[in-house]
């Protein structure tokens, strides 16, 4: 069972993910686009790996 605290910073890295996909799906330059994909990425993961280690 996953606690509130555990649920609401998983919910709150996949945001910051979706909004950095957004930012690069908007972005007109490669790099920027390029740069925002990689953030979200890291977002996503790193909230997948707050939710799959326990304490």
């Amino acid at each position: 069972m996953m606690s509130v605290r555990r649920k609401i910073i998983c919910s709150i890295l996949v945001v910051i993910g979706l909004i950095f996909v957004y930012a690069a799906m908007k972005s007109n330059n490669v790099e920027s686009a390029l740069g925002y994909s990689l953030v979200a990425i890291i977002g996503f993961v790193d909230a997948y790996l707050f939710y799959r280690i326990r304490d």
